[in-house]
């Protein structure tokens, strides 16, 4: 069971809207007892750039821990954290339960301003400013000064993008785990049996195929989170350097690398997914199985409306609806305690021996 959900921190934390850059603040925020949180949060302009002034408390078992934890902190407060929990049960027990966050920001700067201990555990005050994750500017960092390198903020920002990226690559991993077991509805129409040239009986198997409403739904909501080119897309657009781009119905998101169309093409084509039918008597018992290929699915025959459209940095998920039907030869099913039919679509790997 998957729940994709946004959620507000601001809940959370108190929030005081002041001037940040006067003594007056810093003076207040050094007095305020050590409790865990955010403490103050400010937009503001910096280096011709908007970004978040978090003062936020922290702890952790050493020094490093705290810090992180507050950087942490602070970039969920400034551009918000999407939680995707991911609950897998087999057998009456739980096999998986993981959750995923991500938040699609990084630390452009920070500063310690006050460190204590408290028996084993680290507390600190910090100054953090966060900025949205852009790559488009080829450019995490600027030196202040001509030959600067400032290792340690540099750090903190690879750092926090690279957590930004993987979780992001995460959230959207989950949401394509689940197909095509969970992206499609399969409505059945009432079976017949016909007789070939040669007289051979075939049970005809119809049946109308479309996708899932509460899986695009999901797979929109992962795709326009982890979108890196906010800059692109609109009428006035100055957007260059896309490396990809990824169209689920009318979310349409840009990127400066290809892992996430590559994850589209990994999951909804290259698995190979096929259609499965389950025949069962009137106990409920499975009295046969097969699997076949379908063009629009699985793409190993051409075919002009396909569910799913991978290439040259592209992915398109369209909006199909596709009317067919399985063939399937009599003589290999036990006819007369034959009772009902059910299909699903799988990954190949799960019925290799796949009819075209």
């Amino acid at each position: 069971m998957r729940r994709l959900i946004s959620v507000g921190l601001a809940a959370l934390m108190l929030t005081v809207s002041i001037p940040v850059k006067t003594a007056t603040g810093l003076e207040l925020f050094l007095k305020v007892p050590w409790s865990l949180g955010i403490h103050l949060v400010q937009w503001m302009a910096r280096d011709q750039k908007k970004v978040l002034y978090v003062e936020v408390m922290a702890e952790g078992a050493d020094l490093e821990t705290a810090r992180q934890s507050a950087f942490r902190m602070s970039v969920e407060r400034a551009v918000g954290v999407i939680v995707s929990s991911e609950t897998e049960v087999h057998n009456q027990r739980i096999r998986r339960d993981d959750i995923i966050t991500y938040a699609s920001g990084f630390v452009s700067d920070y500063k310690l301003v006050d460190q204590a201990q408290r028996g084993n555990r680290t507390w600190v005050k910090m100054q953090v400013w966060v900025s949205h994750s852009a790559l488009r500017d080829r450019l995490l960092n600027e030196s202040r000064g001509s030959g600067q390198i400032e290792g340690g903020r540099i750090s903190e920002q690879i750092q926090s993008f690279q957590h930004s990226r993987q979780s992001g690559d995460r959230l959207l991993e989950s949401v394509l785990a689940d197909y095509p077991q969970r992206a499609f509805d399969i409505a059945m129409k009432p079976t017949q049996v016909v007789v070939d040239n040669d007289r051979r009986m075939f049970l005809i198997v119809p049946f109308d195929m479309t996708w899932n409403g509460h899986y695009v739904n999901s797979l929109k909501e992962a795709v326009k989170t982890i979108n890196q080119r906010t800059d692109c897309g609109g009428w006035l657009s100055l957007c260059q350097n896309v490396q990809a781009k990824i169209q689920v119905g009318d979310v349409t998101s840009y990127f400066d690398d290809q892992v996430a169309v590559l994850a589209m093409q990994r999951h909804m084509i290259t698995s190979q997914p096929v259609l499965e039918a389950t025949f069962y008597d009137a106990t409920g018992r499975t009295v046969g199985r097969d699997c076949w290929n379908l063009p629009e699915l699985t793409q190993n025959d051409y075919a002009p409306r396909p569910f799913v459209d991978v290439g040259g940095g592209q992915a398109t998920v369209w909006n199909r609806r596709v009317s067919a039907h399985l063939a399937v030869h009599l003589d290999v099913l036990p006819v007369k305690n034959l009772d009902r039919v059910s299909i699903r679509a799988v990954r190949q790997a799960q019925c290799p021996q796949a009819r075209r």
